[in-house]
């Protein structure tokens, strides 16, 4: 179980790490016994019922192909992430448990998995290690390992006991709220302080506007403004990720009003978005700047507008998550007519493949679980099955939850009976980038021939709409498969 979630060496070979590093790699997985032995000794307070509550890591970074250092390809990596384990009966005192520091999880395609086995921190001791992880074995080859930074490795451990007491749970009262996150605050700026990383002190830094951000919202903090303004005119990396973030903080803050008018709001809101452009054009945030523009276009009917837009990341981002999820809104919007034969791996682990329904109506349905629309629209759907079985309906679900028991509850609750394609990512996953998938749920209808009839349907009643309108269409020569 546990090499599964490992990096293997072809894995890492295949992703551009350097053949020392790779082999260096691979002798440690030769010691993986004996360290798993060690590992589960420093497992204060764990036991069998212990499981992880929590994994707390800031923003994932890049690092570049270096050439230099023998770097083939950019390489995705979350460095120096914590996972906190949860209280159990026997142990309920949460301070009192070690936790688990993880050097480096790199991204392998869709799929993260750690490069080394964590280390196991006693909670009362203070933190002291040798430097580890990609970034280490890629910029110290000689083994002039560079000496640990004590202080930062301290306040990192400080922040992460205070995010292990004091996180909110969902529902908390929105001074709490407030509490956690200007207390946080002082934790991160801690942190910067310590920190002798450049990329690394913007990241934490980021955080700290997060947290501002995050206080605002609840309308119980509007002194939050003031640093938040003050950090936008400073400019700079920072500055225009405060910016982006306020644009978007006082979009939600005004549909929080009561009898907010969305309309107007989002007019204004694309607007602002809009001057964020002009302004910053070069920022890390335009791509996504630019695909908020080009949704909200698509979904106001505007989508001239919106194709010029995702058109335009293609062209400038063509590389980014952002600019390959724009390349598929722009296959989705000409699916109307074309053949569409969709397959994926199913949460059962078989395969599920549209194409095998040939000669039947098909409805794709990407959907996930928490989505209220869902929620509310299922026993519809469920109907609307049953209704069109004698015209030989077929449906498949696209499921986007984050994991798969969020899927498994939820169909054996409402009695789904469809299959099912679950596959890594999310709303990231890789159905969801190929044909751009914003708004859940999203669901397109094929005909009998295979060919999309329509791909923008939301509910159950735009598609017995559809349906009706496709049936009573349908050439009298075509057979149905009526067995469900």
């Amino acid at each position: 179980m546990l090499e599964s979630v490992m990096a293997t060496p072809k894995e890492l070979s295949d992703a551009g790490v350097p053949k020392d590093v790779v082999a260096k790699i691979a002798t440690e997985q030769t010691k993986r016994a004996e360290q798993i032995v060690a590992l589960k000794k420093q497992l204060i307070g764990w036991d069998a019922q212990t499981i992880w509550n929590r994994f707390d890591g800031t923003f994932p970074h890049v690092i570049p192909a270096d050439p230099a250092a023998g770097l083939g390809k950019d390489v995705t990596l979350y460095e120096n992430a914590m996972v906190i384990p949860g209280t159990t009966a026997a142990q309920q005192n949460a301070a009192k448990l070690a936790f688990l520091q993880v050097s480096d999880l790199i991204q392998l395609g869709a799929t993260w998995k750690l490069i080394e086995l964590p280390s196991a921190i006693d909670p009362e001791k203070p933190i002291v290690g040798a430097a580890s992880g990609m970034r280490s074995m890629l910029f110290n080859r000689a083994g002039d390992v560079a000496p640990v930074n004590e202080a930062m490795e301290l306040a990192l451990k400080e922040l992460a006991d205070y995010d292990m007491k004091n996180a909110p749970l969902p529902g908390a009262d929105k001074k709490k709220i407030v509490e956690y996150h200007v207390g946080r605050i002082r934790l991160l700026r801690a942190i910067v302080n310590h920190s002798k990383i450049d990329e690394e002190k913007l990241g934490y830094n980021k955080q700290a506007v997060d947290s501002l951000i995050s206080a605002l919202r609840t309308g119980q903090y509007p002194a939050g403004r003031k640093p938040l303004e003050e950090i936008k005119k400073k400019g700079g990396k920072l500055g225009t990720y405060a910016s982006y973030s306020l644009i978007n903080a006082d979009f939600a803050i005004m549909n929080d009003e009561e009898g907010a008018n969305f309309v107007a709001n989002q007019k204004k809101w694309m607007g602002e978005l809009e001057k964020f452009l002009v302004e910053f054009p070069e920022s890390d945030e335009a791509a996504l700047v630019l695909f908020h523009l080009a949704n909200a276009n698509e979904f106001n009917a505007e989508e001239v507008k919106a194709r010029e837009q995702y058109e335009r990341l293609v062209k400038d981002y063509a590389a980014t998550d952002t600019g390959k999820k724009a390349a598929g809104a722009l296959r989705r919007l000409d699916l109307v007519g074309k053949p569409l034969a969709l397959a994926g791996t199913g949460f059962q682990n078989d395969s599920v493949d549209s194409a095998k329904y040939r000669g039947n109506p098909v409805l794709i349905v990407f959907w996930a679980s928490y989505v209220t629309l869902v929620k509310q629209d299922m026993p519809e759907l469920i109907k609307l099955y049953e209704k069109h079985k004698k015209d030989g309906l077929k449906i498949i679900g696209v499921n986007l939850d984050n994991e798969r028991s969020e899927l498994e509850a939820f169909v054996k609750e409402h009695q789904v009976s469809w299959p099912q394609i679950f596959e890594p990512g999310g709303t990231e996953s890789r159905l969801a980038v190929d044909y751009g998938i914003i708004l859940l749920p999203s669901m397109f209808l094929i005909d009998s021939e295979g060919k999309v009839v329509s791909r923008n349907l939301r509910t159950s009643a735009d598609v017995d709409r559809q349906l009706e309108k496709m049936l009573a269409a349908k050439p009298a020569n075509v057979a149905i498969d009526r067995k469900d």
